[in-house]
């Protein structure tokens, strides 16, 4: 039993898989993690310095009859990768061939409809990189993903994140957030959203933010 501090680029699944427990529900629903549950909403948008409650493993016991072989299945919430691929037009990239690569495993993939594309990941995978096939564009576009290391939208830093993947430039990302730009990149996206365009990212603008960028 303990208090887990979360670092950049953990999410609950993460901590859990560190820990030993099969579940990330066997620690989110845990009493002692609901201020935190209820800060964070997303158990998969967590901030540096969370404090997550780990509770101590408990141990099962199973009977069965002597000299034959059993097996256990250990239930796992399975952890997924979900990306939308928005072009400059503001509509989705559907039915596009792309590359998806995590932690040196590729994967062929192509988006829905909608743009989306979705892959199972590893609780331990961090980065990885798409490429998104544009034979008529006359190159390919890469990017690359870091997989767990968006902020919540509360932290400029979360900000920052979801305007510049959303194509707003709000400034490298890493080290102390250019409030400037920053500003800038709320003005425009507050604009072209039909709020009232202050440079504030407010509750208002903040769950807009959350609905166009997904998380």
């Amino acid at each position: 039993m303990g208090t887990h501090i979360v670092k950049q680029g953990e999410h609950i699944t993460r901590i859990a898989e560190k820990h030993g427990f099969s579940s990330y529900d066997l620690l989110w629903q845990r009493p002692e993690n609901a201020q935190l549950k209820t800060l964070r909403r997303n158990p998969n948008v967590l901030a540096p310095g969370d404090e997550v409650f780990i509770p101590e493993r408990e141990q099962r016991t199973e009977t069965g009859p002597t000299e034959e072989r059993h097996r256990f299945l250990a239930k796992r919430t399975p952890l997924k990768l979900r990306l939308k691929l928005i072009g400059f037009d503001g509509k989705p990239i559907a039915s596009t061939p792309c590359t998806l690569e995590v932690e040196g495993d590729s994967k062929e993939k192509s988006t829905d409809t909608a743009g989306m594309i979705e892959s199972p990941i590893g609780a331990t995978d961090e980065a990885g990189r798409l490429t998104i096939r544009q034979p008529k564009q006359g190159a390919d576009v890469q990017l690359s993903l870091m997989i767990g290391h968006l902020n919540p939208v509360d932290l400029a830093s979360g900000q920052q994140a979801r305007l510049n993947n959303l194509g707003y430039f709000a400034g490298d990302i890493g080290g102390e957030v250019d409030q400037e730009l920053l500003k800038s990149a709320v003005e425009e996206f507050q604009c072209d959203s039909g709020l009232t365009v202050d440079g504030v990212c407010g509750e208002k603008t903040r769950k807009k933010l959350t609905e166009v960028h997904g998380s």
